[in-house]
């Protein structure tokens, strides 16, 4: 596997490598297909983006990623905390909130791991997609 996944909590912890390149970025849609694929109601989940240091794709690589989110069917709403540690990684994690519009998936964007998963842990997964 690519990512470290970890359940806990009533939330999917997702671990991105240090260096994430563009074959890595299309299997991790295979990945999640899987993992998604396990939960018959879909956890909330922190995706960890602060210990990557290089990703070594482009723009089309991470539409592409966020298209193939963007048309999955969940079996609910849940939301997606992406936790950031620098502006790399903060840039990285608008591209992708931008461009994955997919209306079951709340994302928001955290430099503070407790944040994130406060959030993560309030009912409400119909506000837009915004960082803090």
């Amino acid at each position: 596997m690519i990512c470290k996944y970890e359940y806990r909590d009533n939330i999917l912890f997702q671990t991105l490598p240090e260096v994430l390149t563009i074959s890595d970025a299309l299997l991790l849609v295979k990945e999640m297909d899987i993992i998604d694929g396990g939960y018959s109601v879909m956890p909330n989940r922190l995706v960890n983006f602060q210990g990557t240091k290089s990703f070594q794709g482009d723009f089309t690589t991470v539409l592409g990623v966020a298209e193939q989110r963007e048309r999955k069917k969940f079996p609910n709403h849940f939301k997606s905390a992406l936790l950031v540690a620098n502006t790399f990684q903060l840039g990285f994690a608008r591209m992708l909130q931008t461009l994955d519009d997919n209306p079951q998936i709340m994302m928001k964007i955290f430099m503070d791991e407790s944040k994130a998963i406060e959030w993560l842990k309030t009912d409400d997964t119909r506000a837009s997609n915004s960082s803090s």
